[in-house]
This record gives structure tokens, C-alpha cells and sequence, in this order.
């Protein structure tokens, strides 16, 4: 293990988590943070919000994207 790794795996190499925060979910769907809050405030994409945050569920994310993509 490098001095830069700190015990944590790359983003590239690792499964995202099972729910994840705006940022999470924009770089999972490869988007602009602000284009993945614009859809869920327009709900146009699967979030809820807790507190004053945006929450997706990976596995939800995966069904939207696919009935994108097939649509």
C-alpha cells in the first residue's frame, strides 16, 4: 500500500455503495452534480431527500438507467 492510499480503494476499483449522495450518484452516471439535483427536483429520476440532501439507491439508479437506455 502507497502513502496516498490510506487503506481505501480507488473509486475506479471499487463498488459504489448501495445508497448513495449527489455526488455519488453524478459520478456513478457519469453527469454534472447539478444535472443529477435538477432530475430528482424535477423527479425525473429516482431520489428522496433526507434532511437537505439528495439520496439514491444504487440499484434503483440501475433499473432507471436501463429503462433509459431501452427506451
Amino acid at each position: 500500500m502507497t502513502n496516498n492510499d490510506q487503506g481505501h480503494l480507488s473509486h475506479h476499483t471499487s463498488t459504489p455503495p448501495p445508497v448513495l449522495n449527489a455526488v455519488e450518484a453524478a459520478e456513478y452516471l457519469k453527469m454534472h452534480t447539478k444535472t443529477v439535483c435538477r432530475l430528482a427536483r424535477e423527479g425525473k429520476i429516482p431520489a428522496k431527500k433526507v434532511g437537505g440532501d439528495w439520496r439514491f439507491l444504487r440499484s434503483v439508479l440501475d433499473r432507471w438507467l436501463s429503462m433509459q437506455v431501452n427506451t
